[in-house]
């Protein structure tokens, strides 16, 4: 099984490399990871002791990042290795003070991971969610690294509970300890007989409140508002912007969308059916009177959440839903796609009366317009109990990271 996984890897590198051709997402994978070898070996220090971090992208970089931090204040002498397997991560994340050095993770080849191990040498490595790469799991065992899984959560459709799964599930074994988000998790675990986890929570939680607690207003915006009310769509795909649009028609709407190429903006603003303004734009003329106002940048939406009443949150008809948690923290009703069977927070929050399945136009409105004054603020207040609640993770993480 270890070979026919190592040839899936070097298949899917040749498959990366040909996309590299024509996909400049593809490009950024395969040049970022160029000469990682020597650069590494430079960045790496001789006297500190090296602990090493690995998100796939922006989301999972979100769920490690309280630990990281408060792992750093605690250990301020160690030196904080950080990895991305995606661009979408690397790409926003690569200046992030918090780090000492922040790479790719070279593809994971049993030649890639004895190497990469050997040079950076860390004494702890930290995986997130559902970063498995076996081979870099065994180099790290191999070196007595200890190696943590951090907010994991399993699925039945994952290999180790498949007919074929023991190869899989004795991979597991090369974890020191895997801290999970949920009781149901730790049930399929216990089924297949692994028990060397621990349930902590999802240190998601922790993250949006502090974001939440130390947020500060955008002076532009809030002079664009006027006092108005408003709702906040963000991480939106077309396919949400059908749903949504025709807000624009009665109040104000802030749009964040997740793809910011000009193409999708054009066609955000020849839909909407009604005056807007770019984000960048509105620095220019600050008196702008529009109903939409289209955020063209990275990196604001958590502030702009909190100027919301409502929140609507993308990627639930095909993609994948976006981080729900961040306006709920803000105590805002929040509404998203159908498609989140695999995001149990979603579920959880719908279950606590902060939110809403939204499937359809009509779903939309009854959602957000029919509601009086009353109905609005037990969802807000719902929504802001839930995610408060569930606080806590970071700090048994970090106790164990430290203790070890």
């Amino acid at each position: 099984m270890k070979h026919i996984y190592s040839l899936a890897i070097a298949a899917y590198v040749l498959l990366i490399h040909l996309a590299s051709l024509f996909s400049p997402k593809a490009k950024l994978w395969v040049n970022g990871r160029k000469n990682w070898r020597t650069k590494l070996h430079e960045a790496i220090p001789k006297n500190k002791n090296v602990v090493w971090f690995h998100c796939a992208s922006l989301g999972e970089f979100e769920q490690a990042r309280p630990i990281m931090e408060a792992y750093t204040k605690k250990t301020p002498g160690d030196f904080l290795l950080l990895t991305f397997f995606s661009p979408s991560g690397y790409e926003i994340k690569k200046n992030y003070p918090q780090a000492d050095y922040i790479c790719y993770m070279p593809a994971d080849l049993a030649s890639n991971a004895a190497d990469f191990v050997r040079i950076a040498k860390p004494t702890k490595a930290v995986f997130v969610k559902y970063e498995f790469w076996y081979n870099f799991m065994e180099a790290l065992f191999q070196s007595n690294c200890k190696t943590y899984l951090i907010a994991a959560r399993f699925r039945v459709d994952q290999p180790f509970f498949k007919w074929y799964g023991n190869w899989f599930v004795k991979q597991l074994q090369h974890f020191y300890k895997i801290h999970l988000q949920d009781l149901e998790s730790a049930e399929m675990l216990s089924k297949i007989g692994y028990t060397n986890f621990v349930v902590s929570g999802d240190p998601r939680f922790d993250r949006v409140i502090q974001n939440a607690d130390a947020s500060i207003e955008i002076p532009e915006i809030k002079r664009w508002l006027k006092g108005r009310f408003c709702m906040v769509a963000g991480s939106a795909w077309p396919a949400d912007e059908k749903i949504f649009l025709p807000w624009t028609n009665f109040r104000a709407l802030i749009i964040a969308p997740h793809e910011i190429d000009e193409a999708h903006l054009k066609n955000i603003e020849s839909s909407c059916g009604t005056s807007s303004i770019r984000y960048s734009k509105l620095i220019e003329q600050p008196d702008a009177s529009t109903n939409v106002l289209i955020i063209d940048n990275i990196g604001m939406l958590m502030r702009i959440y909190a100027m919301a009443e409502f929140a609507y949150v993308g990627g639930g008809f095909g993609t994948g839903l976006h981080n729900i948690l961040e306006p709920a923290a803000f105590g805002i009703p929040v509404a998203f796609g159908p498609k989140h069977e695999k995001f149990p927070e979603a579920q959880a929050m719908i279950h606590a009366g902060g939110a809403m399945q939204v499937s359809t136009k009509e779903d939309f409105t009854k959602f957000v317009m029919l509601m009086d004054d009353e109905q609005k603020a037990e969802i807000a207040n719902c929504a802001g109990r839930f995610v408060r609640s569930k606080v806590g993770a970071t700090e048994l993480i970090l106790n164990d990271l430290i203790v070890q």
